[in-house]
């Protein structure tokens, strides 16, 4: 509502912001970061049997979402106000998830993030100012690339070994991961692709990526709060185990000892 928490008004808001109840349409940008399947399944599995593995893939993934972040509060902040007091602030709220539910009726590893970051900020001068998302929303397939690119760049530096796999949407890997594993563990992925095939016959000329956004949202399902995630894991890791998965090996030589750009890492 452009309040801060003593319900003092902050920014006005315009009518057309506004809900049929009053309220906020937008009050935050929900930006969502994921990690490979081969990275998700790794944690999945390592949780239970190299707690040390798991860390570090959690504190490489977590660091990354904040250099995306980061990148962002450098590079897209921006509000309709004096160029001179453009806003340099980001607020957001993190939320860490694990896992999700595929079509198949699967719990699947899903190693991701929510961050919903506030439609409010604060200029330079100290006044609060509405933040504009365009941009943001625009340019979401790079921000993606930047947060691959610094969790390609953390993974190598506690020594897990990557590998690009998709050079020309710049998707990475955990180095030796199969196909077969992938395949069995994405059923999330054939969902969103069945969807988005229905979609296209209502919506023959909507542009493709407008598509799949609309595909993802319609397959989302809510977090289920109830789930037993220590049963659901033992399922996963004897699944992966049927298949003859085995956890990546630390490569301690692996380690980059310099700061490397997203083409260099990538």
């Amino acid at each position: 509502q452009g309040q801060n928490a003593r319900g003092e008004q902050l920014v006005k808001l315009r009518p057309s912001e506004l809900d049929k109840e009053g309220l906020r349409s937008t009050s935050f940008t929900d930006l969502t970061f994921s990690a490979d399947k081969s990275i998700s399944l790794a944690y999945e599995v390592a949780l239970k049997e190299n707690p040390r593995l798991a860390a570090k893939i959690a504190e490489a993934f977590q660091g990354s979402v904040k250099d995306a972040l980061d990148y962002i509060e450098s590079e897209y902040m921006y509000s309709r106000t004096d160029e001179l007091a453009q806003p340099k602030m980001l607020s957001a709220v993190y939320f860490h998830h694990e896992s999700r539910k595929d079509n198949d009726g699967f719990i699947s590893p899903h190693l991701h993030a929510h961050a919903l970051a506030m439609s409010i900020t604060q200029d330079v001068t100290g006044k609060y100012r509405k933040m504009e998302n365009y941009n943001i929303c625009t340019d979401h397939k790079h921000i993606g690339l930047v947060q691959r690119a610094a969790l390609a760049k953390r993974l190598q530096e506690v020594g897990v070994e990557i590998e690009v796999y998709d050079a020309k949407k710049a998707f990475i890997q955990i180095k030796g991961f199969k196909q077969e594993h992938r395949e069995i563990f994405s059923g999330r992925h054939e969902m969103v692709q069945a969807a988005k095939e229905e979609l296209k016959k209502l919506y023959p000329n909507m542009k493709d990526s407008k598509l799949e956004e609309m595909a993802k949202v319609q397959t989302r399902n809510w977090k289920d709060k109830t789930i037993d995630r220590e049963a659901i894991r033992d399922e996963n890791i004897e699944r992966a185990h049927g298949f003859g998965y085995e956890l990546p090996k630390l490569n301690e030589t692996s380690v980059l000892k310099q700061t490397m750009t997203p083409n260099q890492i990538l």
